[in-house]
């Protein structure tokens, strides 16, 4: 059983009426606690950071709506493997359909960060919500990659993460129109000029530059207006 040690919190706006209702019909089916958190309805990372200021539990998770978790026996064991944890933070295993299947490393988390290869996304890092907390939480200034930004505080300030070896999520195939792809590009150079080390600045914006030659070229020659 894993109501014991789960917290569910549904954070929307007072007028989602719709989200309102189904959270209050679900939250009747199910053991562990549901809380519903109303919220200035400004965006993805505003409401996350209502999050953090309001869960009890000793580490934060933070799901998308369409995001859906891959059963009951893989999330019993992984809350056990957070009763012994004590890292500031760490990363589970997603599946990430659109996305070749890797184990993830040390060196495949420090390659996002460095906006290389590797791949991990907000849905599948848990991190201690006091940790959160003292990195100010989610920058709200940015619109599209604040989870870059407090992926990679962690990163450098609280050190290597954690490992749960096991898929616990499926997450949703995310739609970004063209405007955001750019947008979330932009903000990815401002948080490496800010917030990494001198040794890894120039290798990541190198990559980043790189990655931003090949989106032109792409956009050119296979004429995708997403990128």
């Amino acid at each position: 059983s894993i109501h014991g040690n789960l917290e569910l919190l549904v954070i929307c706006p007072n007028d989602d009426s719709r989200t309102i209702e189904l959270v209050k019909q679900e939250s009747r089916k199910i053991a562990y606690p549901v809380k519903l958190i109303h919220d200035s309805g400004t965006g993805i990372y505003p409401a996350m950071n209502v999050g953090i200021m309001n869960c009890k539990g000793k580490y934060v998770m933070f799901w998308n709506s369409g995001d859906l978790s891959q059963g009951a026996s893989v999330m019993s064991e992984f809350l056990a493997y957070l009763e012994t944890c004590d890292a500031d933070w760490g990363v589970a295993q997603g599946n990430f359909s659109w996305r070749r299947e890797i184990t993830l490393t040390h060196q495949n988390v420090m390659a996002f960060v460095l906006q290389s290869d590797g791949y991990i996304s907000h849905q599948t890092v848990f991190a201690k919500k006091l940790s959160l907390k003292d990195l100010g939480g989610f920058n709200e200034k940015f619109r599209v990659s604040a989870d870059m930004d407090v992926i990679t505080k962690l990163f450098i300030k609280c050190g290597k993460p954690e490992f749960f070896n096991a898929s616990i999520v499926d997450v949703e195939f995310p739609e970004f129109s063209g405007k955001n792809h750019r947008r979330g590009r932009y903000e990815n150079l401002i948080i490496c000029a800010k917030e990494l080390p001198l040794k890894f600045k120039f290798r990541a914006l190198g990559n980043a530059f790189r990655k931003e030659f090949g989106y032109a070229r792409n956009r050119i020659f296979a004429n995708d207006p997403k990128l």
